[in-house]
């Protein structure tokens, strides 16, 4: 299949009629905001997807029977890939790990700041 990138969609969208016949079946419904404001409501599956041999469980969501499919961030990133812009292509993403872990209680709620 092809798709155009878009790393700005959080999510892969494919054309419902091509999810079905995959067997990829809904899980969820998630609710978004166009930058319009207006809203809308698409349902969201689980399917796996390969690029360049990468190969991983990804979201996607059931897009009109027409639309265009589109590669989203969410499978970008769970691949392990990224878009080179000055190449127009798509590279494997190197991890990094920069975090510093911190302990965290989850059992022990927040103290209490005393109102003055």
């Amino acid at each position: 299949m092809t798709a155009l990138v878009n790393a700005g969609a959080l999510f892969t969208i494919i054309p419902s009629s091509t999810l079905t016949r995959l067997g990829i079946t809904p899980f969820d419904t998630r609710a978004y905001i166009l930058p319009d404001g207006n809203r809308l409501k698409r349902t969201i599956g689980y399917a796996l997807a390969n690029i360049n041999g990468h190969e991983a469980e990804t979201i996607v969501e059931f897009g009109a029977d027409d639309a265009q499919p589109l590669l989203g961030s969410y499978t970008l990133e769970g691949l392990g890939l990224e878009v080179d812009e000055a190449n127009s292509q798509i590279v494997e993403r190197p991890y990094m790990f920069a975090a510093t872990p911190i302990a965290v209680d989850p059992i022990k709620p927040p103290a209490k700041q005393e109102s003055r």
